[in-house]
This record gives structure tokens, C-alpha cells and sequence, in this order.
């Protein structure tokens, strides 16, 4: 049975060795770049491929399968690593040497040795073991990358030859009862991940799932299975030559890339990265110009240059005294009314067109149920009026509030007043003279729409003003 195993393990690893010859040699006919796909008539990139590193490995003895009841009254049982009595952190040291065929495959071939202790409920045993080991690892790289890779995972399957010199122990005297030696094919799978210091070194961790096709492996065969184990390793490689790492390519474009990027292409790469800075450079300064232009041209819209209430962005003449009514612009068809100082600051304009101002702008403020809220209607008719009334202190204003029907006769007095007393408040806040203002509450009295319907009530929530032009 030893001899027929032993066989079937040679046949195989002479056909993992005649692979890897025949990889190796038809490696100079793949066309150019990392999967082999680029004309024969562009020049081939150089990487660094072959690598060589030292590793320690930590070896874990997996209890795969139950007990198992034997045919002569025994329990087959599988042991386990880390179990206490008998066991131990059981490690191994090793080499191997790797290349690399491109950004995402490459082969290893390692060899390790160490020591392999296991426990179960009544014995325990002791190994020493060793591993030549074949594997094919498969990087996990995304597409699309632009810069050289440093941390790269990878998948790997991996077949091998294990040896193993065994010996079982009782726990109660640890008095040793069997003995087994022997070769086994060992077949695993698992993940790992290489770092790159630079392009010569690189740190390699990776765990692996094996099967030992052996029930030998403790020390004892009881029929009931293969063995299994957990490989965990960490090492240090060092890769020859003088150029990058294949492993830290791109993995779908990196022959445009890397011939972009090498030494006799640094000065045109350089040339060109000068002309884009150039490029976002200009266009930077163009932003910040029509930025300006934007900054000043919004605060020249809401500015007021000649002061009549009217914003310049709405006012028809921005640099003359004017009026709403006339979009900004004075009136020069009546005569002038002045202030008791002489200042002309109303332009031309008769009293009745005044107190017609007042009545077409002011009177249209109207407010919410139950409230003494103005909005951004109401502020931008004080607005433009503040400035006449506080350019014309002969000017006296009377603010008349009011309420609609609903409510009792108290409560809508005192919200007339509020609304009143709202707007009195500001354009004393706009800098009318208090003096200039009067208030006076008029509750639910003189209803603009005698209905009571929803929109006859709005109309009736208002301040009315009264013009008195003092002489």
C-alpha cells in the first residue's frame, strides 16, 4: 500500500516539475505586457521576476471528523492542536523560491521542516514533519489602477509531498504504545498577501487549508480518514534584478502605463505633466477673475447708490432720486416740495402724489391670521419708504392696524396694535425718527370687504397710514 502511494506521489511530481519547465521556457514567446496580448513588434517592458525568501510556518493540527467506533471495540479519534497536555505551539522553518509570469500568476516551490504535536481525550503524539510544496497563486488585483502596487492579495492552490515521523503517547503515563513513519500527497488551498518595500523585497503572509492523504499523520492509523491541518506562514523575499517588481505592475493596462513611466520616457512624462499644471493653472486664474466680476457685480445689484429705496439691480436710474412708482427715477413734471432745512429731498413732487405714494405702496401690507409677522413683501415696501421719511422729518406718519372679524373685540385690538406696532418698530429700525410715527389701533373696524369668506378676511389683516405734512 506504502509502495503504490509512494508512486502515485512521484508521478505527480514529476508532472508539477515538467509544468514548470514548460512554463519557464515558453515565457519569451507570450507577446509583450502582462497578459500576453501586445505585438511582437513593441519593445517588452523589464521586470524583476525570480525571487528567493525565508519563512516560519505555524502548524495546527485540525480536528476535522468525530470519533469514530472501530470494528475491535477502539475509538478512532482525531487529534487536535493547542489541547493542552502533549501539545504545543508547534512551528517550522523554510524556503522557497517563486516567479513571477506576470502582474497576476505565479509559481512557488518551498520546502519546510518542523515539529507537529496533537491531543485527544486519552493520548497525545509527536511529529516530525516536512513539506516540498508546488503552488499557483492567482493576485486579486482590480482594474483600472494608475499607480504601482505595494499591498497585493492573492488566492493560491498548492500540492505537495509531506513526510512524517510520528509517535503516540498515553496521557495517563505518557508511555508511548505506536510508531508511524511515512510520504503522503498533500493538497491545499488558501489566501495570502505580499507587501512591497520597494522592488527588491517584499514581506509574504499566507494561511492554508491541507489535506494530507494519510490517516498516519498522528502517529496512528485507525482507518477513519485522511488528516488535516493548517499551514500559516510569514517570510521575507528578496527578488533580483534591477527593474520593477512584475508583482507591483498594473494588472490590465500596465504596459502603456509602465512604458510611460519608464526612465527613458521621464522627461517627455515630465513635459507633459508641466503642460497640464500650466493648463489648470490658467484656467484657475480665469475662475477667480469671473469670480470677482460676479462678487462685484452682485454687490453693486443690491447696493442703492442714490438712496431712494429702489435696489440699483430694479432702479431705471441707479445715480438719481427717484420713486418706486417711477422705477427709480425722479419726477419732473411737479413742483418741489421741501424739507424745513430747504433740502430738496423729495425732488419734484406735489403733496397729493406723495400721500398717492404712500396709499399705493404702503397701504398693501398685510399680514397672517393671528399674527403681527411682516414678510418679504412688506419689508421691501418699508424698505424703499424708510428713506423718504427719513429724508423728510416734516413728514408725519400715522400707522393704522387692523384685524378681520374673527375673535373677540379685546383680543383683536391688541393684535392691531401689534401690527401697528410692528411696523412703526421698523422703520425705526431702517432710521425714521420715531417721532415721525404714530400708531393707532383700530381692531376689526372699517373691513375693506364686508364678506367673510377666506379671501375678504385676508384683505381686511392690514395696516392702513395716514400722511400729515407738518407746515
Amino acid at each position: 500500500m506504502q509502495t503504490v502511494e509512494k508512486n502515485k506521489i512521484q508521478i505527480i511530481m514529476k508532472l508539477l516539475l515538467s509544468t514548470t519547465i514548460i512554463l519557464l521556457t515558453t515565457t519569451n514567446i507570450w507577446g509583450q505586457g502582462s497578459l500576453g496580448l501586445s505585438p511582437q513588434n513593441e519593445k517588452k517592458p523589464s521586470y524583476n521576476r525570480l525571487a528567493i525568501g525565508l519563512r516560519g510556518a505555524h502548524l495546527y493540527d485540525l480536528k476535522f471528523k468525530p470519533n469514530k467506533a472501530l470494528d475491535n471495540g477502539f475509538v478512532g479519534e482525531d487529534m487536535q492542536g493547542l489541547k493542552g497536555e502533549g501539545t504545543s505551539f508547534d512551528m517550522a522553518i523554510g524556503f522557497d523560491i517563486a516567479y513571477f509570469f506576470s502582474p497576476l500568476f505565479s509559481l512557488d516551490l518551498g520546502y519546510d521542516m518542523g515539529k507537529m504535536t496533537g491531543s485527544g481525550e486519552r493520548e497525545y503524539y509527536k511529529s516530525d514533519v516536512s513539506y516540498l510544496t508546488l503552488g499557483a497563486n492567482l493576485d486579486l488585483k482590480r482594474a483600472l489602477r494608475t499607480k504601482p502596487y505595494r499591498f497585493v492579495p492573492y488566492a493560491r492552490l498548492a500540492v505537495g509531498r509531506g513526510t512524517y515521523d510520528a509517535e503516540r503517547f498515553f496521557k495517563e503515563d505518557n508511555g508511548s504504545f505506536t510508531k508511524a513513519s511515512g510520504a503522503c500527497l498533500q493538497t491545499a488551498i488558501g489566501l495570502g498577501f505580499r507587501y512591497h518595500i520597494n522592488d527588491h523585497i517584499h514581506l509574504n503572509l499566507m494561511s492554508e487549508f491541507v489535506a494530507n492523504y494519510t490517516d498516519e499523520w498522528d502517529g496512528f492509523n485507525y482507518s477513519s480518514g485522511n488528516d488535516h491541518i493548517v499551514r500559516t506562514s510569514f517570510g521575507v523575499r528578496y527578488t533580483f534584478g534591477k527593474n520593477k517588481h512584475v508583482d507591483r505592475a498594473l494588472a490590465w493596462q500596465d504596459r502603456r502605463v509602465d512604458q510611460m513611466t519608464s526612465t527613458s520616457n521621464t522627461e517627455t512624462l515630465d513635459k507633459a505633466l508641466k503642460a497640464l499644471s500650466d493648463s489648470l493653472r490658467i484656467m484657475n486664474d480665469k475662475l477667480v477673475m469671473v469670480n470677482n466680476e460676479l462678487r462685484d457685480k452682485l454687490a453693486y445689484d443690491n447696493a442703492d447708490n442714490d438712496q431712494d429705496g429702489v435696489l440699483n439691480r430694479n432702479d431705471v436710474c441707479p445715480d438719481k432720486y427717484g420713486y418706486a412708482r417711477l422705477s427709480g427715477c425722479p419726477d419732473t413734471t411737479s413742483t418741489a416740495i421741501t424739507s424745513q432745512s430747504g433740502a430738496n429731498a423729495l425732488g419734484r413732487v406735489s403733496l397729493n402724489q406723495v400721500k398717492k405714494m404712500f396709499l399705493i405702496e404702503l397701504n398693501t401690507i398685510s399680514f397672517p391670521s393671528g399674527k403681527a409677522t411682516l414678510d418679504e413683501d412688506a419689508l421691501d415696501i418699508l424698505n424703499r419708504n424708510a428713506v423718504v421719511l427719513k429724508n423728510n422729518p416734516q413728514m408725519e406718519l400715522t400707522i393704522l392696524g387692523y384685524t378681520d372679524s374673527e375673535g373677540a373685540d379685546e383680543l383683536n385690538n391688541k393684535l392691531s396694535k401689534l401690527r401697528a406696532s410692528a411696523v412703526r418698530n421698523y422703520l425705526i429700525k431702517r432710521g425714521v425718527p420715531a417721532a415721525q410715527l404714530v400708531i393707532k389701533p383700530m381692531g376689526k373696524a372699517n373691513p375693506r370687504d364686508l364678506r367673510t369668506n377666506r379671501r375678504a378676511k385676508a384683505q381686511n389683516r392690514r395696516v392702513e397710514f395716514e400722511v400729515n405734512i407738518k407746515s
